[in-house]
């Protein structure tokens, strides 16, 4: 994510600083943490909605947290990442090569509302017979190569979740 993310901010990357946390628990208690130990700076916790975003979510965090927060320092990403893959196929293709069946992938437009079963299914079926492999037998290593090599642009462009992520962070970034 981080690589991603700072290709896609260009030089203000050097004002971005990422601290991974793992499942959703972990992240919050290391956000949490982060709260404390940099009072100074903008942060912002990071989750996928998995099943979708909903304001009484953001409300139950905010209240483990037991912090001021503001409602921008809360961002509800996709319901899962693998939405961000196929808004940049070009990238899909590179990485698993010959054996890639682009036509087994979702065809919807707006990727952040395809069904978590049906994107992982369908990225699944694309990749099964590829040099890399099926993408649900090593989810984390293709998920860590792919997020690595995924284009800001067309993501930007695909997903209107990854849009808003980025407006909000050069807004951050330029004060």
């Amino acid at each position: 994510m981080k690589s991603f993310l700072r290709r896609g901010l260009g030089s203000m990357n050097g004002r971005l600083e990422l601290i991974a946390g793992g499942g959703r628990e972990q992240t919050i208690s290391v956000f949490r943490a982060a709260l404390s130990q940099h009072r100074n700076s903008f942060l912002m916790l990071l989750l996928d909605s998995e099943v979708g975003y909903h304001d009484g979510l953001r409300s139950e965090i905010k209240r483990n947290l037991r912090a001021k927060i503001r409602h921008d320092q809360i961002f509800w990403m996709v319901q899962a990442m693998e939405a961000w893959f196929l808004a940049d196929r070009q990238t899909l293709r590179d990485y698993y090569g010959q054996g890639f069946k682009e036509k087994a992938l979702r065809a919807n437009p707006n990727v952040e509302t395809i069904p978590k079963p049906d994107l992982l299914r369908s990225l699944n079926d694309a990749t099964r017979k590829t040099g890399p492999g099926a993408y649900l037998d090593n989810k984390a290593a293709h998920a860590i190569e792919l997020l690595s090599k995924l284009r800001p642009v067309p993501v930007r462009a695909a997903a209107p979740k990854c849009e808003e992520l980025f407006q909000v962070l050069t807004q951050k970034l330029v004060r």
